[in-house]
């Protein structure tokens, strides 16, 4: 296989040995396209549960500007994302730390934090607290960057997602597809303005809350 460093197929395993989110593969394309707009040349980026670290992997090496800081609860997932992020030789991605989302983020200031599929598999407290958190230490203009499903308007967007609720509810009752308006709501709290919400593949959608000048 070919190394991330290198490969232009995000959707195929990068490495045989290391483990593969087919997830992450498929939606790597989709979401890269838009960071490419929205992200700035340079600054601080604080990926939340990096899972594989295949994306860190990706838009580390496509703005190497950047510095890129993965994060995960899971030791074993850092080990895996500092593995993958050695192979690939990128030098603008800090070693992951082993840390909750919700837990106090790294010293200093931030230029964007970027959570992928996370809010609706967390507690809705754990949004809460990464909004308060975004809204203490992101740069003025900063940005907060939400991907995944979410309910518009009271009601699932696709059949699928009210089914994809329903699994993530019975599996755990404090899980499940949040309301994009109830996460607007809660980071104008803390001084973050909606300023995008894009129609993603796969009944998705990426949203970004900038910190209010």
């Amino acid at each position: 296989m070919p190394n991330d460093a290198n490969s232009t197929d995000a959707a195929q395993p990068d490495y045989d040995d290391l483990p593969w989110a087919p997830a992450a593969g498929r939606n790597a394309a989709p979401i890269s396209a838009v960071l490419k707009q929205w992200l700035p040349r340079t600054g601080r980026v604080l990926e939340l549960a990096s899972g594989t670290g295949q994306h860190v992997c990706r838009f580390a090496r496509e703005h190497p500007g950047l510095h890129w800081q993965p994060t995960d609860p899971a030791v074993e997932q850092c080990a895996s994302i500092n593995n993958r992020i050695q192979r690939a030789e990128l030098s603008n991605v800090g070693e992951a730390l082993a840390m909750p989302a919700e837990a106090e983020w790294p010293n200093g200031t931030w230029d964007v934090v970027l959570a992928i599929n996370l809010v609706h598999i967390a507690a809705w407290t754990v949004t809460e607290t990464i909004l308060q958190s975004a809204g203490a230490l992101l740069a003025t203009s900063g940005m907060a960057l939400f991907y995944g499903p979410y309910h518009r308007n009271g009601k699932a967007t696709s059949p699928g997602n009210a089914s994809f609720d329903a699994s993530l509810r019975a599996q755990s009752p404090v899980s499940g597809i949040r309301a994009l308006e109830s996460l607007i709501a809660e980071g104008e709290k803390y001084g973050l303005i909606a300023e995008d919400v894009l129609d993603m593949p796969a009944n998705n959608l990426f949203i970004r809350l900038k910190k209010r000048s």
